[in-house]
C-alpha cells in the first residue's frame, strides 16, 4: 500500500485479524520523517499497543530514534561498535545491532549499560 505511513498505519493495522499478533516492522524509514512526523509515528504505535497489543520492530540508525527528551535511544553506544550498522529495537528497547539491509545481526546482552 502506497501512502504516508502516519496516515495509513492505523487503517492497515485494523485489517489484521483480531486474533493475530500485530507486528509493525520498519527499516530505514523514519530518517525520511521530520521530528514531528517521528513523534506522530511513536504516538500512533503507542495507541496501537494500548488498543490491541503490538510488537514494534524498528531497524534504524541510532540517531534517528530520538526519545522525547531528544536523547539517543542508546547514548552510550559506541559509534565504532556500530560501524554504520543500525539498531534493532523491540518496542523501543535495543535488542541487536543489524546491517541496514539485514545482512548481519549481532544480539545485544539483555541490558546495555
Amino acid at each position: 500500500m502506497a501512502g504516508d505511513l502516519n496516515e495509513q498505519l492505523v487503517s492497515l493495522a485494523r485489517q489484521a485479524p483480531a486474533d493475530a499478533a500485530l507486528v509493525v516492522f520498519h527499516s530505514a524509514v523514519l530518517a525520511y520523517l521530520d521530528a514531528g512526523g517521528r513523534d506522530r509515528f511513536r504516538s500512533t504505535i503507542a495507541g496501537l499497543a494500548a488498543e490491541r497489543g503490538c510488537h514494534w520492530l524498528s531497524n534504524e540508525g541510532h540517531t534517528v530514534m530520538l526519545q522525547e527528551d531528544h536523547s539517543s535511544v542508546v547514548p552510550e553506544m559506541d559509534d565504532a561498535r556500530l560501524r554504520g550498522r543500525f539498531l534493532l529495537l523491540h518496542n523501543g528497547e535495543p535488542v541487536a545491532i543489524a546491517g541496514p539491509h539485514g545482512q548481519s545481526l549481532e544480539w545485544l546482552r539483555p541490558a546495555i549499560s
